[in-house]
Order: C-alpha cells, then structure tokens, then sequence
C-alpha cells in the first residue's frame, strides 16, 4: 500500500474503516491516494487553505474524469471529516454532467420463484453451514429490501423475536431503521437461529467471522448462471425489485403515489424520497396501471385501432 504524505495522510484510513463499517466494500482506495500525491506534489500538507485544495483537485483539472472521481472522492471525504469534527472546509457544490447507460434488472415473479428453488437446493461444492445460510441471506435481502452489506453486518443481537423485527444499524448515510418482518421470514430466522445456537456474533458466520462479500457475489452468480437468468444482474438488483414489487403491491391497495414513497423511503433507509424515486421502474406489471390512469385524464388523445382520422 502507498504512503500518504499529504493532508489527509491521518484521515483517509481511518476515513476508509468508517465507510467499511457501514457496509461499502471501499476495495479499492486508489484514488484517495492519488489525491493525496497530488496534494503532496503541489507542496499542501495541511489544511490551512481547503479552497486551495478544492482549485486544485476540481476548478484547475481539465480532465472531466479525474474530475470527476476527485470531486466526488473529495465530498465524501470532506462529510466524514465533519462528523469528526473538522469545520471550515471549503467545498463547492457544482453538476458534473456525466451519462448513465446502466439500468438494473427487474426479475419476475417467475424468475425470483425460480431463484430461491435454486438457492434451496443448490449444493455444488458448499459445506453444510454455507447451505443453511444462503437461503436465509437472499430471503433477507430480497422480503426486507437490505442493501448486501447490511445484511451481511446483521447482528443475532439486531433480531428482536418480541417486536418480529430487525434493526439495520450499520448503512449507507448512517441511517439507523428499524425493519418490520414477514410471517413467513420470521418463521425462516427462528428455523435457522435453532440449527446455529451457538452464541454467534454475526447472522451469517463463517469460520467464526462474518460471511465474506465476494463469496456471497461468487455464489450469486453461479445461482443465476444455473437459473439461466440474465448474467449481468446484480444482487443489488434484488433491492430494486423489492421496490418495484412493493410499490405495485400498495398501490394495488388503494395507497396513493406519495404515500408508497413515503414509507418506502423510510423502510429503506433513504434519506431523501428522491433517492427512493431511483429504484421505481416501469415494468409490465405496471403498464395497465399507467395507460388507465393517462386514459382517465386524456382519454381522446390515445387512438384505439379502427378509430377514422
């Protein structure tokens, strides 16, 4: 690993633990440590000027890349610093335009049915611990909508049996949220909590640690492959259906628009209703919903087939 010698040289790997403590995997810190040299290059060992700090890394870098990561890497950075403590850091909000052809993937009803078949029974090199695991990791993520790392950061001690639910406390923003949970997934944490009663620290343990982000990614795709569903899903995907779904299902229930968003935001530990908009996608399911509410309000400008000019 490099050394740091610039300003942030006592901050960044206390700052990289902290985002590593509320589930972000932060695998690679590169570019922390490039801003760090360039720092150092330009002879900045403190932060008796931050503005300074921000022309440098922003304002005077013409490559909208670097920019970019540096703008984003330096606001972060910049947050966590207030938290502990630090005032008076100059930062300027300013829009990078950048484009996004990324769009995640909804499964269907048939293809999540499909997944957990698959997760139940499927044993392919896993000893007897990681076969009782999984299936109860994906339900979690899956019913309750959990980001990956919050549900591998679960406590046993997270698990309240009294009040059927579970507190996520280490997630993204810092939120704390306490998560109300199914029948059913109630009924599959009280099965596995009686084949694992050995005092375990950890949810999902492995060797008497807590289970590994890149075994649970490796698993998830072997699961996919074998399902024969789209290879390039992501098990962040299932966070984005649990939105879908659910939104379908209350307003199925007569609950209007905002207040859908407005529980799903909270259940889902956004701090903006915003960031909640992100997750909800047009889907099939959806369409008849849409089209009849655009038909109810514009009902002579949607032509139907035979109709004359």
């Amino acid at each position: 690993m490099a050394e740091l010698n610039g300003p942030f040289k006592n901050i960044i790997p206390n700052f990289i633990k902290y985002k590593q403590s509320l589930g972000h995997k932060y695998n690679n810190i590169n570019n922390y440590y490039k801003i760090d040299k360039i720092l150092y290059k330009n002879n900045i060992i403190d932060f008796k000027n931050t503005k300074k700090i921000y022309n440098i890394l922003i304002t005077e870098e013409s490559n909208i890349k670097i920019k970019r990561k540096n703008y984003y890497a330096l606001k972060q950075l910049y947050e966590y610093m207030k938290i502990v403590g630090y005032t008076n850091l100059y930062f300027k909000e300013i829009k990078i335009e950048k484009k996004s052809f990324f769009n995640p993937y909804i499964f269907t009803k048939k293809e999540i049915n499909e997944l957990f078949k698959m997760i139940d029974k499927y044993e392919y090199k896993l000893p007897n611990n990681e076969k009782n695991i999984y299936p109860v990791l994906f339900r979690l993520i899956y019913s309750c909508g959990l980001r990956v790392n919050e549900a591998i950061n679960l406590k046993t001690t997270d698990y309240n049996v009294e009040n059927k639910s579970i507190t996520v406390s280490l997630s993204k923003n810092n939120v704390t949220r306490i998560i109300p949970l199914s029948k059913t997934m109630i009924q599959v944490i009280n099965k596995y909590l009686r084949i694992f009663s050995n005092n375990k620290v950890y949810f999902f343990e492995m060797n008497k640690s807590k289970l590994n982000y890149c075994i649970v990614l490796n698993y998830f795709k072997n699961i996919v492959r074998k399902c024969n569903i789209n290879n390039y899903c992501r098990i962040h995907d299932l966070r984005h259906t649990f939105a879908v779904t659910t939104f379908n299902n209350m307003y199925k229930k007569n609950y209007s628009e905002e207040q859908i968003l407005y529980y799903l935001h909270i259940y889902m530990g956004h701090t903006e209703i915003s960031s909640t908009e992100k997750y909800i996608h047009f889907t099939n399911e959806s369409y008849d919903r849409v089209v009849k509410k655009f038909e109810y309000k514009y009902k002579d400008l949607i032509p139907k087939v035979g109709d004359k000019k």
